[in-house]
């Protein structure tokens, strides 16, 4: 596995409400030995309450220690082994950042500079 499938498949794991998480709430290093992803409480300190749960939701609950520990050993035990394996974190992480971009309503702005440019709308 290489760093850049290393950082999509965790920020493709990360529960995602407005992005921040997935955008902030990871640190990534490639060390000589190996590949290090940090959970940034720092930067978002509510990344605790999603990993162990509260008393309101556990929706997210284990998405470190199963979802994310769980995809990257499938992934580097097919590398071992010789299997393909399947991945679809670009593609929805590019869905995501595509909501977000609609839900700010640049979709609008797109139709407004093309009204007032190219008088096509």
């Amino acid at each position: 596995m290489d760093f850049n499938t290393f950082q999509q498949e965790i920020r493709y794991l990360t529960p995602f409400d407005n992005g921040n998480m997935m955008i902030n709430g990871w640190a990534f290093f490639d060390t000589p030995y190996q590949y290090v992803g940090i959970a940034n409480v720092n930067a978002v300190p509510y990344i605790v309450f999603n990993e162990e749960g509260t008393i309101y939701t556990t929706k997210n609950k284990g998405f470190i220690s199963e979802k994310i520990t769980g995809r990257l050993n499938e992934i580097t035990q097919s590398e071992i082994l010789g299997l393909p394996y399947q991945s679809n974190a670009n593609e929805t992480v590019q869905k995501r950042q595509n909501d977000m971009l609609v839900s700010k309503g640049v979709l609008e702005v797109i139709k407004w500079l093309i009204k007032r440019y190219f008088n096509l709308c």
